[in-house]
């Protein structure tokens, strides 16, 4: 009827006898490239760093720089050397 698994009714069963609940656990997430302690200290010491340069000296992609900055909850902008010249043109 509600398409349940009975694996997961017996893993349910074994929580409830055990815990004594069926709240959801949560969820231990590790990092995989980028160690946030460094990263955050990378940031403090090079401040004026661009993104591009964070993922040499971490060796990933600026994607991956940019995704844990934000998990970080740290902004960076940051803008091109010919776009900043453009707009100080205007």
């Amino acid at each position: 009827m509600f398409h349940v698994c009975i694996t997961t009714i017996r893993k349910w069963e074994k929580q409830w006898k055990e815990e004594g609940h069926l709240e959801k656990k949560p969820v231990e997430r590790s990092f995989r490239k980028i160690d946030p302690e460094k990263l955050s200290s990378y940031v403090a010491e090079h401040p004026d760093a661009y993104q591009r340069e964070m993922a040499k000296e971490f060796h990933c992609s600026e994607s991956g720089i940019r995704d844990a900055l934000d998990r970080l909850k740290i902004t960076r902008k940051k803008r091109q050397p010919a776009i900043r010249n453009r707009k100080q043109r205007k």
